[in-house]
């Protein structure tokens, strides 16, 4: 009973990942930049184009495609899940 309730967690694990990267993929087909909707959330009231890279690097968006997955996957692992623009931080 123990060795396949470990064949089933271990079995898991690939399923897990592929989600992860569907997931991953799906976020990052969303047409907007997050930049510029994080600069967006921060009521700047003009936003250039050396503002966007800024924020890009800031966030990690200048990367390339898997290394963001990476990135993303080990803080997710950590319960990192990033920063809300949505609720306050300061509740």
């Amino acid at each position: 009973m123990k060795q396949y309730i470990i064949k089933r967690i271990l079995s898991a694990i690939p399923l897990l990942l592929i989600i992860s990267f569907v997931c991953f993929v799906f976020i990052n087909l969303i047409p907007s930049d997050p930049a510029e909707v994080a600069l967006r959330v921060r009521q700047i009231p003009v936003i250039t184009e050396e503002m966007i890279q800024e924020v890009q690097a800031e966030l990690g968006l200048d990367k390339p495609f898997l290394v963001r997955y990476v990135n993303w996957l080990l803080d997710c692992l950590r319960g990192d899940f990033g920063n809300s623009y949505v609720i306050p931080a300061a509740l």
